[in-house]
């Protein structure tokens, strides 16, 4: 029987199977690799978002690109709406004639720099101004995680009271650090620097004064690991 079918059973399986037997020749030839999304790299005009075809088992997104209808599948909802997102970025993009890459970003961090771009635009028209910003604000981290002054000397000064201190000393503390909140109000204790702690300390002109506050300074700042190197 199978001598008879000779040269021609090839295309006589064809005729028996139908329009199935090259979609099934096809599909054996895949099996266990892994799909790529189809890469959109022209003009895009119009894009459906991604609908889940329940004859298909999969998920399916219509682009018109380079004013064709494409066709993009994937197995993944998270996946094929990720790069709905991003074609729809680069459609926009291109309806202003701007060029846009591929990012790692997720779409409110991208929006998010965007907001940010534009509160720098009031100040300053540089276009490296994000990156500035972003390079001043890691190099003041970790000033403003610091707390404030005042928070400070008022953990400062019960810390002394439970160390049994006598009153004439603590009546000091409080009465130097109390003055430095006055003239530093607002400020975090990373803010205030060595100088601005000097010029404080000779705001009284008598040396011994001045010997009195630094001790009472040094003691303080030492505290909380911010010991000044002055003076």
């Amino acid at each position: 029987m199978i001598a008879m079918w000779g040269a021609n059973s090839f295309e006589m399986m064809q005729k028996l199977l139908g329009p199935f037997s090259g979609r099934s020749l096809r599909g054996s030839q895949n099996i266990g690799m892994a799909k790529q999304l189809k890469p959109i790299e022209g003009h895009i005009a119009q894009i459906n978002a991604p609908r889940f075809a329940e004859d298909r088992n999969m998920w399916v997104m219509m682009v018109k690109e380079n004013g064709k209808w494409q066709a993009v599948t994937s197995r993944h909802e998270e996946k094929i709406k990720s790069y709905h997102q991003l074609l729809e970025s680069k459609r926009i993009a291109q309806s202003i004639n701007t060029n846009i890459q591929a990012t790692s970003l997720s779409a409110s961090r991208v929006r998010l720099a965007e907001y940010a771009y534009k509160v720098l635009e009031r100040h300053t028209p540089e276009e490296d101004a994000l990156l500035k910003a972003a390079e001043y604000f890691a190099q003041k981290q970790p000033i403003l995680q610091s707390p404030l002054l005042s928070e400070c000397v008022e953990k400062f000064l019960l810390k002394q009271k439970k160390r049994n201190l006598s009153k004439a000393t603590c009546k000091d503390y409080k009465y130097i650090l109390e003055e430095a909140v006055a003239d530093y109000n607002g400020l975090r204790i990373q803010e205030i620097t060595p100088s601005m702690w000097t010029a404080f300390i000779e705001k009284k002109k008598h040396p011994v004064t001045q010997r009195s506050r630094y001790i009472y300074v040094k003691a303080f700042t030492s505290s909380f690991s911010t010991p000044i190197p002055f003076w």
